[in-house]
């Protein structure tokens, strides 16, 4: 691994202020990703103006207020499984700048899993699940048996 293959690998940390506590926001951890994947399934397509504004510096507030506007519930689980902020409490909340400078922070925390790995995943298991036709794998119980 060369030096800055392993910089990648550094757990950084950002603190937000929302709702009057600072949200502490770090890189997704595997289960987490898992989780978010299933979250943003309806999201994704809708994602890219604002990982595009993210990355361009371009109007984020906007790009992220349209996403809420259209897919906002999801959005909000996303958060919650990113943050740990019950999902209850994000909905209650009113700090709206708050909650625009977590998915800010989340996804440039963890831009390589929104613009690269999350579409190549959702290829891979399209391609993987679509193999044999139905979705299924095809069954080994037919295999002969192994003799030692």
């Amino acid at each position: 691994m060369t030096d800055d293959a392993a910089l990648a690998f550094v757990d950084r940390c950002v603190e937000v202020p929302f709702d009057g506590a600072a949200v502490q926001v770090r890189p997704l951890t595997v289960g987490q990703c898992i989780a978010l994947s299933a979250e943003l399934e309806s999201v994704l397509p809708a994602l890219g103006p604002a990982i595009a504004a993210v990355q361009g510096g371009g109007d984020v507030a906007s790009a992220l207020v349209s996403l809420l506007a259209t897919r906002g519930v999801a959005l909000l689980s996303a958060v919650s499984v990113c943050t740990g902020i019950p999902i209850e409490r994000l909905q209650s909340s009113r700090d709206i700048a708050g909650l625009v400078a977590l998915i800010v922070a989340i996804v440039k925390l963890n831009m390589d899993f929104f613009a690269q790995q999350a579409g190549a995943v959702r290829s891979t298991l399209a391609v993987a699940l679509s193999a044999n036709g139905d979705g299924q794998t095809a069954s080994t119980a037919s295999a002969p048996a192994a003799t030692h």
